[in-house]
């Protein structure tokens, strides 16, 4: 089968290489676009060293096509529920079951139809598992980091866990902005790397730090239909995007409280969570991600974090990294 003409084009900077994008969707241009619209992605004038693509005017059964200069993928909605869709992969012998994808396990009941959303979501991470697939000591996991005078600190929580709003208010506090539910980890080096895709906050995190609000350059809808406001964070300040720092402290976000509290957390523990958040961790054997991130984190300082205020749960961050105690 040929592939669809997808006459949209961009160009961006990831990990390091030239990526061409090409759609013929104008929706899943702005979202990629505003998913990679932070400086640290602007291309340069060098040739695409990686050429993707995504075509929604496709032939039924098909609901979408995605692929790269090499394979083709094919997607329709699945019999299990509207919201997850099979993906297989395009063959000379015929489709070929490749995996699924689906936000079912987040998201009961869409407000409105996000499709196109979710589209954009899968095609952004077969980017991502693609290009890193030829950087084995990077690990991608679902976390926020930030850093400042040699200290990196990853903060990590499930959705809905406040990550998104913390990593913000840490920047604004004066910590260099990292990354933020992307977040990169060098497990060869134990260093945190930039990865400063544009934050997605809900409304309520906009409401509690009135600063945010002044930061948003657009508004989206996640899969579940729920209002996210573009953030990025170089709107904070000039020097608002760090370079990579050694990984010396993580943070999982324990829920809320009246006021912050931090207590002890083995590294152990910790990595389990971090090897659980793994971006791509079906792909890879459990117990041997488990090991790594085990190394990993052996020397670095561990702590549970209950969040209170977002600007006071950033302060009790930033004396943490400082050399404060627990509570």
């Amino acid at each position: 089968m040929h592939r669809p003409p997808c006459p949209i084009r961009r160009q961006f900077t990831i990990l390091d290489r030239q990526v061409e994008v090409r759609t013929d969707s104008t929706r899943i241009a702005e979202i990629v676009g505003d998913m990679f619209g932070s400086v640290h992605f602007r291309p340069t004038e060098d040739p695409p060293q990686r050429r993707f693509w995504c075509a929604l005017e496709v032939e039924t059964p098909w609901q979408m096509m995605i692929g790269d200069e090499h394979t083709t993928f094919a997607a329709h909605p699945s019999p299990i529920s509207s919201k997850v869709f099979d993906l297989l992969r395009l063959d000379p012998d015929g489709p070929q079951p490749a995996r699924y994808f689906s936000y079912d396990v987040y998201y009961d009941h869409p407000s409105r139809d996000t499709t196109l959303e979710l589209f954009a979501s899968h095609f952004q991470r077969m980017i991502l598992r693609d290009l890193l697939a030829d950087r084995p000591e990077l690990s991608m996991i679902h976390a926020g980091t930030v850093g400042g005078d040699r200290r990196g600190a990853l903060l990590v929580a499930g959705t809905g866990g406040g990550k998104s709003t913390l990593t913000l208010a840490c920047t604004l506090r004066g910590l260099r902005f990292l990354s933020d539910d992307f977040a990169l980890v060098d497990v060869a080096s134990g260093e945190l790397v930039p990865f400063p895709r544009a934050v997605r906050l809900r409304r309520a995190a906009c409401e509690l730090v009135p600063d945010f609000g002044s930061l948003c350059t657009g508004v989206t809808v996640d899969a579940g239909g729920h209002t996210r406001y573009y953030v990025h964070p170089e709107r904070l300040r000039p020097d608002a995007l760090g370079e990579a720092v050694p990984l010396t402290h993580a943070f999982r976000l324990q829920g809320f409280a009246a006021r912050p509290s931090l207590s002890p957390a083995r590294p152990a523990d910790v990595a389990v969570t971090c090897a659980q958040s793994d971006c791509f961790a079906p792909e890879r054997d459990a117990l041997a991600l488990v090991w790594r991130w085990g190394e990993l984190m052996e020397p670095v300082v561990c702590a549970d974090l209950v969040c209170g205020s977002p600007l006071d749960s950033a302060e009790r961050v930033l004396d943490f990294l400082a050399g404060g105690a627990y509570d």
